[in-house]
């Protein structure tokens, strides 16, 4: 396998045509077409939606994608070459598609799967992803298994803090930080969240941005 540097990115226009074709054709040979549920790259790229990819020498190897709905956010399209998939891309572009979300505010994931992707299945318990019933416009299917994971209030605000520091490195745009204060926060409502706490208060845990125009 190759060992060139991996960069995770934005899927630009075609980029992963060759990906998504390989991708159908696993799924058609896995599942009959009912039990399919494929997004096209139309529906992949559409504003608000996040389509990742995973580059070697500015060639797709592998991708994932974001779709954002109304009160949480699907995974998608998940799928790597075979031929590096001991790489441990698919593991990469779901902490990147995770860190993303957590960027965005978007506190529960949510996919499905099929009972023939048991690598993908484990993948998924690793990173936290727990069982549940048919979800949205999904119906109850033998083949089907349907996951999801809330992101907590910790890994809101860490991720938050870590693409900050990055920004301010390169515009020095915060003259004053309370990173420490903010985390402090989250783990308390962290903890009302995991205690099931009536005494939650609305947006606790969820990271917002002030901007302070004063002279």
């Amino acid at each position: 396998m190759n060992k060139d540097r991996i960069v995770i990115r934005q899927i630009q226009h075609n980029e992963a045509e060759h990906l998504l074709d390989a991708s159908t054709r696993y799924m058609e040979n896995l599942y009959p077409a009912e039990s399919n549920h494929l997004l096209e790259v139309e529906e992949l790229l559409q504003p608000g939606n996040h389509f990742l990819g995973a580059f070697i020498q500015e060639r797709a190897v592998g991708c994932v994608a974001l779709i954002t709905k109304s009160s949480y956010a699907e995974v998608k399209r998940l799928f790597v070459m075979e031929s590096y998939r001991r790489a441990k891309i698919g593991l990469q572009l779901m902490q990147e598609i995770e860190s993303l979300a957590a960027r965005n505010h978007i506190r529960l994931l949510r996919l499905e799967t099929g009972v023939s992707q048991p690598a993908s299945t484990s993948l998924y318990e690793s990173l936290g992803y727990q069982h549940i019933g048919p979800f949205g416009e999904y119906k109850a299917d033998p083949l089907s298994i349907f996951m999801e994971k809330s992101l907590s209030p910790v890994e809101l605000v860490s991720e938050i803090i870590k693409r900050s520091e990055e920004i301010n490195q390169k515009l020095n745009v915060f003259n004053f930080t309370c990173f420490e204060d903010a985390l402090e926060k989250a783990k308390k409502a962290e903890k009302k969240y995991s205690d099931n706490s009536n005494e939650l208060l609305p947006l606790e845990g969820i990271p917002l941005a002030i901007k302070d125009e004063s002279g």
